[in-house]
């Protein structure tokens, strides 16, 4: 490693991405991609979009976006902020909403990106272990914490819980952040934003690079590797210049995941997830 890298990225672990074969048309699943292609129509607007007007800064607050947003999950553009993927949506609440003198605790088995944020931003974590059906069990999350995030359903077990189950984690933590990662809420969960309005230490988190990206298999509505996240206005902020184009409606339904257990995985050492 390199003599000018701060001691801080030293100590880093870096994150994995899953395998990328270079094969000449190959259908890769574990990045999303369909061989079909987008809907004309994303095509149309990405051309439309590819004008002069590229030469100048985007709107800082996304507000076209925000709006249709928030229009389409029945929240309040003020609820929403955006960012260039989910990755950089999680690294802002990583930074601004996760670090307190409680651990932070995630599932033991899920997006490996988590504990590389956690050493990133200098934020003490408890992985609460799966159980034996690797299966997220609220009850385990009882106990002290400054926040918690929750991939719904979990990668890579794609097992998902009920909202109930989500209401029973913020009813447990009310004075603690609770965020809900929903990059493959389209393929097997029901999402968790309708509980905003009622738990305002709710944050969830969604993405366009999976069902919603041109190539995906569910739902092509969106050119871009964007993400967006929902929650009340007082936890609400973004990052300027992230987003250029806006959302293009579409169409949806998937799958769940396939699943592996515990044991399995473990055995593996697999705490990658796929791509984000």
């Amino acid at each position: 490693m390199s003599r000018f890298w701060s001691s801080l990225t030293h100590d880093l672990k870096p994150y994995v991405p899953g395998e990328q074969p270079r094969i000449a048309d190959l259908v890769k699943l574990n990045t999303n991609e369909n061989p079909i292609g987008p809907s004309p129509r994303v095509s149309d607007a990405v051309r439309n979009e590819a004008a002069d007007t590229l030469r100048l800064y985007p709107d800082p607050q996304a507000t076209a976006l925000r709006a249709a947003l928030a229009a389409y999950h029945r929240v309040q553009p003020e609820q929403v902020f955006v960012g260039n993927g989910s990755d950089e949506v999680l690294a802002h609440a990583f930074a601004a909403l996760l670090k307190h003198d409680a651990p932070l605790l995630f599932p033991d088995i899920t997006y490996s990106f988590y504990p590389v944020y956690c050493r990133l931003f200098g934020i003490a974590y408890d992985a609460v272990p799966l159980d034996q059906s690797m299966r997220i069990r609220i009850a385990d999350y009882r106990r002290s914490a400054g926040a918690l995030i929750v991939p719904n359903p979990n990668a890579p077990t794609g097992i998902a819980l009920s909202r109930r189950e989500i209401v029973g984690l913020l009813e447990e933590h009310p004075d603690a952040p609770v965020v809900i990662d929903e990059a493959y809420v389209d393929f097997g969960a029901e999402t968790a934003i309708p509980l905003v309005a009622s738990h305002r230490n709710l944050l969830v988190v969604q993405t366009m690079s999976k069902s919603d990206r041109p190539s995906s298999f569910s739902r092509s509505r969106s050119p871009l590797r964007s993400a967006n996240a929902r929650t009340q206005p007082t936890l609400s902020a973004g990052s300027p210049f992230s987003i250029r184009l806006s959302a293009i409606p579409g169409c949806q339904f998937g799958k769940p995941l396939k699943s592996r257990t515990r044991a399995q995985t473990l055995a593996a050492g697999a705490l990658m997830t796929l791509d984000t």
